[in-house]
């Protein structure tokens, strides 16, 4: 081999490396398909999420809401939790709502993950009551 077609093999190959690197980077990820090793690792960016997390080791996702433009605009109105949706965009798609709660179900974690920005956006702490 010669040192200009190594020269040349050694680019391309560069050049393939490179590219799915770019790919990777610049690729929307689809929030249907992001699994809950990956919010809790976007969780864990948040201050006040990650002290939850830290305070609750034990915690598990609840639940998980892919919030829809209609969907927003209905639970500001609401009678509960409407300060959650409140300065949201109405885009579908955009958001994740996360539920956290520890595991004698005695405290929760309300989070909105931006998915745009991918980062925490909003967090909020809630008592869980029981009533008998």
């Amino acid at each position: 081999m010669t040192k200009k077609s190594i020269i040349v093999i050694f680019t391309i190959v560069i050049l393939i490396f490179g590219s799915g690197f770019l790919v990777k980077i610049f690729t929307v990820k689809d929030i249907y398909k992001m699994q809950d090793k990956e919010i809790i690792n976007v969780l864990k960016k948040n201050s006040n999420s990650n002290n939850f997390i830290k305070k609750y080791p034990d915690f598990k996702i609840e639940k998980k809401e892919i919030l829809t433009k209609q969907g927003i605009i209905v639970a500001k109105d609401a009678q509960d939790f409407k300060e959650v949706y409140q300065n949201l965009e109405l885009d579908d798609k955009r958001y994740l709502k996360i539920d956290l709660v520890n595991a004698n179900n005695s405290s929760g974690l309300i989070a909105v993950l931006d998915f745009k920005k991918n980062q925490i956006i909003k967090v909020f702490d809630v008592l869980i009551l029981e009533s008998k």
